[in-house]
Order: structure tokens, then C-alpha cells, then sequence
């Protein structure tokens, strides 16, 4: 009876420890209205402390990081006015001997150019982290003023694919700044019949649910040698950062 004690004792002391080294921390970067970043995070399992907060303006490094500040794990998130080093500021967080991935806001700030966004970050199956400010998306390029051309070359766009089709493209060109190389891998996404069905009103959401459908489908059945085109230029690293473009 005694030894079964033991033993019992020893397992619940190793699942303990399992437990205690499988802090996780999620974060994520906001910016504000007014330009601040809003560091958010959720620490599990839940308990009480101080969470270190961690600043940089690239995240190429873990040593590049220096401490900006400590706040209670409980607080979920704090403010920060940008250093000013940088176009970028990349942050992570560190407690109970757990540090989190690198995170910076996803959302980059354009005067005329929608849904600009950084899709770094990601994490794959074995944990590894995509590196952010590499890849970007945005939608037409078309309507970018000067601000925007000139936030492009900060972030150090070299290249853009134009998923456009070809219609779209002729009727709506842009100019690129001196630098970044743009290379169109034309694709039609049906916007055309789109537009026409929200003008006239007879576009429900059923008929939406059904077109994103078909669309993701169509275009992964439809452009396999644009596809392979992409995945070449991205295979290159001397293309990098991309921007992927659409309509």
C-alpha cells in the first residue's frame, strides 16, 4: 500500500510539473485611432503575476528586443506611444519562463488602399513562426495617392503580383515607385456578374455563402499555372518583401 502511495505521489508530481511548463501566452497588436499600439494578451492556464513586455523595430533578432515594460498578467493589455525607430514595431511577451511568438499589428494604415495587411505571424505545425513583413495583401492598387506609394517604399516592397484579370487591369492602371517590380498573373473572379447583382439589389446572402464558395473553388481549379507562377516568385528570396495584390 505504501509503495502504490509512492508511486501515486511521483505521477502527480510529474503532471504537476507537465502542467506548470505549458504556459501558453496569445497576443495580438492593435493600433488605435490615434496611432497607438494595444497589446493584448491571454495568458493559460489563468493565474496571477507580471507579464514583461519586450520592443523592436525588426524581428529578425531576439536579441534586438530590450524590456519596455512590466504589467500584471491579469491587465490583458497595455498601451504603447511608437518608438519612432521604425515604419514596424514588433513586440513579445515573457512570464513564468514562457515566452510568446513575435506579434505587430496586421493592419497597416493606407490612406486609399483597402484591407493593406501583413500576413506574417503565423505559426505551422511544428511551431516555427512566419516571419513578419515579407508577404503582404491588399486589394487595387489603383486609387493609391502619394502617402500610400510612399508607405510601400518604406515597407521595402519589392515586388507585386497583380491577381487582377485582365479587363480590371486595362481600365484601372497604376504606377508603381521606382524599385518595385510588378508582375500581373491575371485571374477573373467573377466580379463583373458581382457588381451587377449588388447594383441591382438581387444579390442575397445565400448568394453570397454560394459565391465565395465557387470562387475559392474556381480559382484553385481554374489558375494552376498562375498558382505555380506565384509559389516560383515567392520561392526567391530576392523578390522579397511581396505584396500580392487584388482586385
Amino acid at each position: 500500500m505504501q509503495k502504490i502511495r509512492h508511486i501515486f505521489i511521483i505521477i502527480l508530481l510529474l503532471l504537476l510539473h507537465a502542467c506548470a511548463s505549458t504556459v501558453q501566452i496569445t497576443s495580438v497588436v492593435e493600433k488605435n485611432k490615434d496611432g497607438d499600439f494595444l497589446v493584448k494578451w491571454e495568458v493559460s492556464p489563468d493565474q496571477e503575476g507580471k507579464i514583461d513586455i519586450y520592443s523592436s523595430a525588426s524581428d529578425s533578432s531576439l536579441a534586438d528586443f530590450v524590456p519596455v515594460k512590466s504589467s500584471r498578467i491579469e491587465d490583458q493589455f497595455a498601451l504603447f506611444t511608437p518608438s519612432g525607430f521604425g515604419v514596424r514595431e514588433y513586440f513579445l511577451l515573457k512570464t513564468a519562463g514562457t515566452t510568446s511568438g513575435i506579434v505587430a499589428n496586421r493592419l497597416i494604415d493606407m490612406d486609399n488602399i483597402k484591407n493593406f495587411r501583413d500576413i506574417g505571424g503565423y505559426f505551422n505545425v511544428n511551431g516555427e513562426q512566419v516571419r513578419w513583413g515579407k508577404i503582404y495583401r491588399s486589394g487595387d492598387l489603383s486609387s493609391a495617392n502619394l502617402f500610400d506609394l510612399e508607405k510601400m517604399k518604406k515597407l521595402e516592397i519589392k515586388t507585386v503580383i497583380d491577381f487582377r484579370s485582365k479587363e480590371n487591369a486595362a481600365m484601372h492602371p497604376y504606377l508603381l515607385s521606382s524599385g518595385i517590380r510588378k508582375i500581373s498573373l491575371p485571374m477573373s473572379m467573377g466580379e463583373d456578374t458581382l457588381n451587377r447583382k449588388i447594383e441591382d439589389g438581387s444579390f442575397t446572402r445565400s448568394d453570397a455563402i454560394r459565391y465565395m464558395q465557387d470562387m475559392y473553388i474556381g480559382i484553385v481549379e481554374n489558375y494552376k499555372k498562375e498558382f505555380s507562377e506565384m509559389f516560383n516568385i515567392l520561392c526567391d528570396e530576392n523578390n522579397y518583401p511581396v505584396l500580392l495584390s487584388e482586385a
